[in-house]
């Protein structure tokens, strides 16, 4: 039951951005395109069936009396709809009763081959799914239909799922790059979130899996629920926000075999405090790896005056200095720290100084984070850098006051040249 489906979209940026920008850094940019297409739902209710327009339209009294005269719960129509497709994804949960206590087949697929339990989950209908699972479709289905339910943050629909006997790893299954998105589906809330990872963890869930999706949908709770279950911190992340899989056939092309670990996630997106979490439960504040294939929207302060990633602090840094963009299939690699300073995140500075991290390391080109922090033109930052011992980096063409300068931070590089920077 299609209303409007998102084609998840994984781009390689090098050369191909805006024209008149110059050098893109190599990294992969995940984005979603929504395509209109024809409403399923209009065919349902035009159809010549009655059985299966009374069907999508809810209309109660006319679906019972159809079924009582004897019409087949599994008619299917010229569109190769059937009453029960047509009326579980527009939630019509008293006709989906009576079709499926007439006989209606609770595996039945609607025209575009989803098992009805998955085409409910994928619209957030969790009363449509309870009436479902109370006839015991085919667990395949169900393993589906939880992977869908905990990609778009539906806590009734995965308890619902879960208690029924749904696989709890399969939460974890990416599903196919077409992404249907409904007006049913509301945005979770970060206690819906918690929710859904409690019930994962209590059924069996993997509690690395359960730490990948709560980092990267920023839930604190979930994060803490996992680590308790004995997560480690130091896992990857693969996975942006609820519904984008940064593996996929085009990143597997491009070779991006290494995904970032959950400490880089979170400080990249602005989540000192799960980064705090994991670095209190032994992720190791000084450990490299790949950046974040994108920036997170607002990460980047220029994005209105150049291409979406040259405006990305890091690649200007190389550019400036000479050593280039990165190219694909490489991406850039950082450390928590660096990431923390890129975004001027001074709080998060600090705590990851405090937990051991080195204000010296260098990272990609010998990107100290002095450099870093004069890119993002932080005096604050600076000024914790230089309390835990860093130093004016030896080496390079380019020094941090004159990164600052080239920034259009002025202050801040007299400030680096007073202290030999």
């Amino acid at each position: 039951m299609k209303k409007k489906v998102v084609l998840v979209v994984v781009i390689a940026l090098v050369g191909v951005l805006v024209v008149g920008c110059a050098s893109l850094v190599g990294l992969l940019r995940l984005g979603l395109l929504t395509v209109e297409t024809e409403s399923a739902s209009r065919d349902c209710e035009e159809s010549a069936e009655e059985l299966v327009r009374f069907a999508a339209m809810g209309d109660e009294r006319e679906v019972s009396s159809a079924l009582e005269r004897g019409e087949d719960p599994n008619v299917r129509d010229e569109h190769g709809n059937t009453p029960l497709a047509c009326a579980g994804p527009e939630g019509h949960v008293e006709v989906v009763r009576m079709l499926l206590e007439a006989g209606a087949d609770v595996d039945t697929r609607s025209r575009e081959g989803e098992p009805v339990v998955v085409d409910a989950a994928i619209h957030c209908r969790a009363e449509v799914i309870g009436e479902i699972v109370e006839h015991e479709p085919d667990r395949r289905s169900l393993a589906t239909a939880l992977a869908w339910s905990t990609r778009n943050g539906d806590a009734d629909a995965v308890k619902l799922l879960l208690e029924a006997g749904a696989e709890p790893g399969a939460f974890d299954e990416h599903t196919a790059v077409i992404v249907e998105t409904s007006r049913a589906c509301e945005t979770p809330s970060s206690g819906e979130w918690s929710v859904i990872y409690d019930a994962l963890l209590e059924k069996g869930a993997d509690p690395d899996s359960v730490l990948s999706h709560a980092v990267a949908t920023g839930t604190a709770d979930g994060v803490k629920a996992a680590l308790a279950a004995g997560a480690d911190p130091e896992t990857r992340v693969d996975v942006v926000g609820p519904v984008t899989p940064l593996w996929s056939p085009a990143v597997a092309e491009q070779g991006l075999k290494e995904m970032p670990t959950a400490l880089v996630v979170a400080v990249s997106t602005g989540r000192g405090d799960i980064a705090s979490l994991l670095v209190e439960a032994g992720a190791d504040p000084d450990r490299e790896s790949v950046a974040l294939p994108f920036r997170p929207t607002g990460w980047t302060r220029r994005s209105d005056s150049c291409a979406y990633l040259e405006c990305d602090a890091a690649n200007q840094i190389l550019l400036r200095m000479g050593a280039g963009a990165v190219q694909p299939p490489a991406l850039p690699r950082v450390t928590p720290l660096m990431e923390a300073t890129f975004a001027g995140d001074v709080l998060t500075v600090r705590m990851l100084l405090e937990a051991g991290a080195d204000p010296n390391r260098p990272a990609h080109a010998g990107l100290t984070p002095l450099h870093a922090a004069a890119a993002s033109g932080s005096a604050e930052v600076v000024d914790a850098l230089f309390e835990a011992g860093a130093a004016p980096p030896q080496s390079g063409e380019w020094k941090p006051s004159e990164v600052a300068e080239r920034s259009g931070h002025r202050e801040l590089a007299a400030k680096l040249r007073e202290r030999g920077a």
